[in-house]
């Protein structure tokens, strides 16, 4: 988070956009996220960048680091890790 302006790591805010399903917006349902398209997602996140767009920008770093393990992982740790990655942990 910009340390120039004093602020620390939102973590606080990132465990709650998980608990309200932003995080895990573009993952399938069945692993805890919300199955939206991507239009749907980069929606979310324009809202979310209309509050603060360093926040906004780890929204899209969470969903960029997620999409490898949804397209290439070994199915037993889509299911250990994707659930966790929606709640934002």
């Amino acid at each position: 988070y910009d340390v120039s302006h004093g602020r620390r790591f939102p973590a606080r805010l990132l465990s709650d956009l998980g608990r309200r399903g932003v995080l895990g917006a573009h993952l399938p349902k069945a692993y805890g996220g919300l199955g939206l398209g991507w239009e749907d997602v980069a929606a979310l996140v324009e809202q979310v960048a209309a509050i603060d767009v360093e926040l906004a920008a780890l929204c899209v770093l969470h969903v960029t680091a997620t999409l490898p393990i949804l397209w290439y992982a070994a199915d037993a740790l889509r299911d250990e890790l994707l659930p966790q990655a929606a709640r934002g942990h």
